[in-house]
């Protein structure tokens, strides 16, 4: 009987997760891979607390595992804030979670230790990425600013909301001015970098997951 393929699992609560599949794809492209998109619970990142959080990625896993994942990334940030030690001390395979990188590559990126995030109201609130980072180095200097509206927005259709420009110079007009790096720290955020490029005045560099 031929060996069952193993997978690499991939999940987010909708769409945005698709901007990490595809760079998986890029870089292990003979890789077999599932998405699981969490549509039905979208969004994550407002209105849901942790525990409700936990109970919907454990279902998820459960499934990564019935298909035979060697491997599992979790590509939310909402998701990997609220649930990621959690779903690691009840699955036994290999769990990487998106907030951990983010804040690995941009104290890599940062050369005055000023860095700026971006997220879902969830991840904000729970100092997800400011936490990993002083654990990594204790000087780091982390600004979380909750874009409430974006997931949704950017899920529904970016480009039909009129009212978007005003809330990208809403919330980035938050980043402190010594920032020298920004983290998109919701994995939707990607699909809408041209227009958080063209309204952010960080120009040393853009950090994107």
């Amino acid at each position: 009987m031929a060996e069952k393929t193993q997978r690499i699992g991939i999940f987010d609560s909708g769409l945005g997760g698709t901007t990490v599949l595809k760079e998986m794809i890029k870089s292990l492209p003979n890789e077999d891979y599932i998405y699981y998109g969490d549509n039905g619970n979208f969004p994550y990142g407002s209105g849901k607390a942790k525990n409700e959080l936990q109970k919907l990625t454990e279902r998820i896993l459960d499934f990564f595992v019935k298909n035979n994942c060697k491997l599992v990334i979790v590509a939310c940030n909402t998701a990997s804030t609220a649930a990621i030690d959690y779903l690691r001390e009840k699955f036994s395979l290999p769990i990487i979670g998106i907030v951990e990188a983010g804040v690995k590559i941009a104290s890599k990126n940062t050369k005055n230790k000023n860095i700026a995030v971006i997220s879902t109201k969830f991840t904000a609130e729970s100092h997800g990425y400011k936490n990993k980072a002083k654990m990594l180095d204790s000087e780091l200097n982390v600004k979380e600013i909750a874009c409430i509206e974006f997931a949704q927005m950017i899920e529904s259709g970016w480009d039909t909301f009129d009212n978007r420009k005003e809330l990208l110079n809403k919330y980035l007009s938050e980043i402190p001015k010594n920032t020298d790096t920004l983290v998109l720290g919701c994995t939707h955020y990607p699909l809408i970098r041209k227009d958080i490029e063209k309204n952010t005045k960080i120009k040393n560099r853009l950090f994107v997951k």
